[in-house]
């Protein structure tokens, strides 16, 4: 149990009409304003409404495309990780958490420039606590509908601001991913995303 200054206190017994408690130290873990990584981690692939499948390019650039089993199996960087966080005191719906692809064994984390851009963060361990309730790294994944996998993934960094597809104009067969804004009432199915555990 936490109080509200964040010093933990434990149930100690009953006597008469008293609880006891004992009071400990400090807990860092309860910050009201931090994620705290918990053990739950997946790994899926994460495909649009078009059928395009997300990608880490050999490039370096988080791309969507059209992948057949094989190459989906073969190429290392269309699996993603969800890797999520705890939250003390949110106001926004979903789970926070962190989405990465493992190419050539480093770990490249999905992240928002001071743009409002996306981009690739290479990030060999993933923090176990984040200080702060805005991060570049943290998203919201929500629900789009209670009986599907298809989610947004809000950034935290930037609210009203959500992971989207939009065509790259040097291959307009391929689709980059972007930060786009949308109100929380609109639809923009370019923002919704399709989750497939492997």
């Amino acid at each position: 149990m936490a109080t509200n200054g964040f010093t933990t206190a434990t149930f100690v017994d009953t006597f008469e009409d008293a609880f006891y408690f004992e009071v400990g130290e400090t807990d860092k873990c309860m910050d009201s304003d931090a994620f705290g990584k918990t053990n739950n981690c997946c790994q899926c692939w994460i495909q649009s409404n078009n059928n395009k499948f997300l990608m880490l390019s050999d490039d370096g650039q988080f791309q969507a495309q059209n992948l057949n089993i094989q190459q989906q199996q073969s190429k290392s960087g269309c699996k993603f990780h969800f890797q999520f966080y705890n939250e003390n005191q949110s106001e926004r719906p979903g789970k926070a958490v962190i989405l990465y692809s493992n190419k050539d064994g480093k770990n490249m984390v999905v992240s928002c420039s001071n743009k409002h851009q996306v981009c690739p963060e290479e990030m060999q361990d993933l923090p176990g606590h984040i200080e702060d309730n805005k991060n570049k790294v943290i998203f919201y994944r929500v629900n789009v509908t209670s009986t599907s996998c298809r989610y947004l993934f809000e950034s935290s960094m930037y609210r009203d601001h959500y992971l989207g597809l939009e065509p790259d104009e040097s291959n307009r067969s391929l689709e980059k991913l972007v930060l786009r804004h949308k109100s929380s009432d609109e639809v923009d199915e370019s923002t919704q995303f399709l989750t497939l555990k492997i």
